[in-house]
């Protein structure tokens, strides 16, 4: 059911439902890529229910585009949303206009004041040939397959202990540094990188590279030193062009 619904309701959106209507617009493109061309992700802004539509992906899956008006089974949805408080509607079969069979669900967008200023809506066409959904989610002939390692590691320890082999590595292959500063080098960039946020990354980095606690402290030192003298500079770049 995507019926036109007439209320002609405009509400004045504030600065601020603007900038949290428009940071979920990104979310609605990466969606429709990552779910593929049967699935169709919309953003309803609830400033103006007539043009509800700011955003879309996948329009083909019903035929709508930027600009149509909301339907009166996202109204509903929105209503239990707000009578439940909830953040998102329970998932529920309905027909697009075709008579396609869709699975859908609602995500309410609230502003900082905790009111519900749009809608995300995922529908997903479960009358689409299963050929073409199963499509989406295998690698192409010449798709590229990203190894993440971070998604294999059990504990921070294991996180740890990679970010340190991996600096160590990159550092030690880069000939534009010399010899005698390959090991502040390492350490400067894993402060960097927040490895000695973790428990016992001193005394780790320490015996990786042969050197003592407290040079390790004195080279996070310096770097914490060089860390604040740049943003010294920076404000002071700053106040200059104001």
């Amino acid at each position: 059911m995507f019926g036109k619904v007439d209320l002609n309701q405009v509400v004045n959106f504030t600065i601020t439902d603007k900038a949290v209507l428009e940071s979920a617009g990104p979310i609605v493109e990466a969606l429709g890529d990552l779910l593929g061309p049967t699935c169709e992700v919309v953003l309803h802004s609830l400033e103006d229910l007539d043009h509800s539509i700011v955003k879309i992906a996948n329009g083909h899956v019903t035929g709508r585009g930027e600009g149509a008006p909301i339907t009166d089974l996202a109204l509903h949805m929105l209503h239990q949303m707000r009578a439940k408080g909830a953040h998102f509607s329970q998932s529920y079969f309905t027909r697009s206009k075709n008579g396609e069979l869709m699975k859908c669900t609602s995500i309410a967008i609230r502003n900082t004041d905790g009111k519900i200023v749009a809608l995300m809506c995922i529908n997903i066409n479960l009358d689409a040939p299963f050929s073409s959904i199963i499509k989406n989610f295998t690698p192409g002939p010449a798709g590229e397959i990203r190894s993440d390692e971070g998604m294999l590691l059990e504990s921070p320890e294991e996180q740890m202990e990679k970010n340190i082999r991996d600096t160590i590595y990159e550092v030690n292959k880069d000939p534009s540094i010399p010899s005698k500063q390959k090991n502040r080098q390492i350490v400067y960039r894993l402060y960097d990188t927040g490895t000695f946020n973790f428990k016992e990354s001193v005394a780790m980095v320490a015996q990786r590279l042969s050197v003592s606690r407290h040079t390790i402290y004195l080279y996070i030192r310096e770097r914490r030193h060089n860390a604040v003298a740049e943003l010294d500079d920076m404000g002071s770049m700053n106040n200059d062009n104001i």
